[in-house]
């Protein structure tokens, strides 16, 4: 992806006292290499002299001639732009300290500096343009100056943004240390060809400190803080290479690259931005290297949107309210060796099944969620990381460390969940997705055949373990149902049949086996109330493996939908059986869950044997108790009022005629529809619009 052949020796010499200095004959220097190593760049601040070992092509392949005039202003000339106008090429204008009501137009071959950086100061109304504009310049420096828009307050909306403070527009100039701020746009807007922007500083401007439109550009140890929009945007396919900078303090990114942009960033701080330290989006690529991204509003560094790519090492990323790492929207890239601590979501997070980053070799600890978030269909590759004391664990990242026979770590895990009781924030047992993961995880990926030694080997390595023989149990019960299929009863063929009942009596003597060891987790009999449907257990039977589940943690939410999914109409249960179950369920939990598990257990028959909401209502639940439970929810767990539960929400307004609720519910969910509530998007809109109607009876099922 990174191509090492594009890496070129980029050499700058800053002599910014030309004429003075006897020992510079010159501006700058440009050299030419094939010479790779991205990270091999060096810079020598006692020599003003910068080698960037870059992916861009040079700013010009011959060295810049030295100057042979120097002019001073005021003293040779009244204002700055007299004597650009009369300046010959290889001239450098030095402007002594005073304030300067100037709109500056450059030319090719002269330079511009202050003498004082602090006390040169250079300005126009915002609305007259830019304070300086370069329209295909090259062979020049601006240094030591500060820049500025003045009268924002007077500029017309129609106004905000359309000047930058200064414009480098088809040109070819080195910007260094210059102040550039208050401006009405973009602190500096680059349109072409190769720049360099050197130790400025570039802050508190109106939208981005520095805007790259298209060209190369060289940003190095700039300050583009406390902007209104981004501290640096890459877009319409500019190629940059970003080193030193500190960007922080944005309302928006410290550092943004989209639309086909290439950057390469190394050594940048980008701090308490609003949303994100570093983003890339919309086709970006690029290698993100050594950056710190902290304490940002959103992610540290997040990468976003078809095709964008990006390889990341070595960053250091936490305290963010988010994600250290963020990969999302049909992503690629890698990220490897970053540092990924006390973010509020999680270290890394692969936030969507089509993106497909390469995950080693991360530290990830001390998150308040997931080291390693991966979603439960993902088609990321993650080994070898070090995820350790985060606050939760994700379904794929206990798939990954079955892949890598991590058996201490899992055995450290689960122990740790049983005994700190551990919820999602949403409520929802950890422990439970724990065994999802790590005993179904490897479907669709791996062949049972392969996944069987490593069961094996983990009880030869832990012969105690319950959490292993668990593991195994739920692998069979997989096998079994992927052999029965979903159809019919009458759609499985014998054989079928007999795979189904060969691997359940096989899960349930490995649980036999687990049960003897007096260990005490709910799963296990969560895991045997399901292979006992398989098996047509009797009620009794079922109850007894209930009451002994509940008896380890009486407010086990799986075990609860386990059973009442026994007790529903489509398995073993009797009319009014599993609204009853439900009631018992809120006796048993209601001093810590109120009336929660009523509403869990009736929800888990929405979207079941695609039941419409009038068919719902057949199944006996009270309307009230199900708003009073969906209350108890949010307020213990507000973040289970996510999209299922709106939509699960909606789905039973209408069962139940409440069409106020249902509007409500409707304004909130939008267009994001839930499948599998509603089945399909038809029936969603058939409901839809009887709700915004003054149609009193409900649409018919199937209609």
């Amino acid at each position: 992806m990174f191509r090492q052949s594009r890496y070129l020796l980029f050499a700058v010499a800053l002599v910014l006292s030309c004429g003075v200095n006897k020992n510079a004959q010159g501006f700058a220097q440009v050299l030419e290499t094939t010479t790779p190593a991205a990270e091999n760049i060096k810079l020598d601040t006692t020599t003003e002299r910068i080698a960037i070992d870059l992916h861009l092509p040079t700013l010009s392949k011959q060295p810049l001639a030295p100057a042979k005039k120097v002019i001073v202003v005021p003293g040779d000339y009244p204002t700055i732009q007299a004597a650009i106008d009369a300046a010959k090429t290889n001239t450098v204008i030095h402007v002594k300290p005073g304030d300067y009501a100037e709109s500056l137009n450059l030319k090719s071959g002269v330079s511009i500096k202050g003498l004082d950086a602090n006390g040169v100061v250079i300005h126009c109304d915002a609305i007259d343009g830019p304070v300086i504009k370069a329209d295909d310049c090259d062979s020049l420096i601006i240094s030591d100056l500060t820049l500025k828009h003045t009268g924002l307050e007077r500029m017309p909306a129609d106004f905000d943004g359309r000047f930058p403070v200064l414009l480098l527009d088809s040109s070819k100039i080195i910007v260094a240390r210059c102040k550039i701020q208050n401006s009405g746009g973009n602190g500096i807007t680059i349109k072409g060809c190769n720049n360099t922007i050197w130790e400025c500083n570039i802050c508190n401007n109106n939208h981005n400190g520095i805007s790259i439109m298209c060209g190369n550009v060289v940003l190095g140890k700039n300050n583009c803080s406390s902007n209104n929009w981004d501290g640096i945007h890459f877009h319409m396919a500019a190629l940059g290479t970003v080193f030193g900078n500190i960007c922080n303090g944005n309302v928006y990114q410290g550092i943004y690259a989209s639309s086909d942009c290439d950057a390469f960033l190394l050594d940048n701080t980008c701090e308490e931005n609003k949303v994100n330290g570093i983003y890339f989006n919309a086709g970006a690529k690029g290698r993100i290297s050594k950056n710190t991204c902290t304490a940002n509003g959103y992610s540290g560094i997040a990468i976003f949107g078809s095709g964008t790519t990006a390889f990341l090492e070595q960053n250091v990323t936490s305290d963010n309210n988010a994600n250290g790492i963020y990969f999302g929207d049909k992503t690629g890239g890698e990220a490897r060796n970053n540092k990924c601590s006390k973010n509020k979501y999680h270290g890394i997070s692969v936030d969507d099944d089509w993106s497909t980053p390469n995950i080693s070799a991360n530290n990830c600890f001390d998150n308040k969620r997931c080291g390693l978030y991966l979603t439960q269909s993902f088609r990321a590759t993650a080994w070898a990381n070090d995820i350790h004391n985060n606050g939760e664990i994700s379904y794929g990242e206990t798939v990954v460390l079955l892949c890598e026979n991590k058996y201490s770590i899992l055995e450290s895990i689960a122990s740790r969940l049983r005994t700190e009781k551990s919820r999602y924030t949403n409520g929802n047992w950890q422990l439970h997705n724990f065994y999802q993961g790590v005993g179904d995880g490897w479907r669709g990926r791996r062949d049972f055949s392969t996944v069987k030694p490593q069961f094996e080997e983990w009880i030869k390595q832990q012969p105690g373990s319950i959490t292993a023989r668990i593991a195994m149990a739920k692998a069979y019960k997989t096998l079994a149902w992927d052999a029965r299929g979903s159809g019919y009863a009458n759609e499985v063929s014998e054989k079928d049949w007999e795979t189904f009942k060969e691997n359940l009596l096989k899960a349930q003597q490995i649980l036999t086996e687990a049960e003897d060891l007096n260990a005490h987790d709910p799963e296990l009999y969560e895991t045997w109330v399901e292979i006992g449907m398989g098996l047509n257990k009797t009620h009794e039977e079922m109850d007894a493996l209930f009451e002994k589940g509940i008896a380890i943690e009486r407010n086990y939410w799986p075990l609860y939908t386990a059973i009442g999914f026994d007790l529903a109409p489509i398995w073993h249960g009797r009319h009014g059986e599993l609204e009853a179950f439900a009631r018992r369920a809120v006796e048993l939990t209601r001093q810590d869950e109120g009336q929660i598990l009523y509403a869990k257990i009736a929800q888990m028959m929405v979207g079941k044997k695609n039941y419409e909401p009038p068919q719902y209502k057949q199944l006996g639940f009270s309307y009230q108790m199900l708003k009073q439970s969906n209350q108890d929810l949010i307020e213990r767990y507000p973040d289970a009022k996510d999209n299922y539960l709106l939509n699960a929400s909606c789905f039973l307004a209408c069962a139940y005629n409440d069409k106020d609720e249902a509007k409500d519910l409707l304004v909130q969910i939008g267009s994001n529809w839930n499948k599998s509530v509603w089945h399909n998007e038809d029936i969603f809109n058939k409901y839809k619009n009887w709700v915004l109607t003054k149609t009193e009876k409900s649409p018919e099922p199937n209609e």
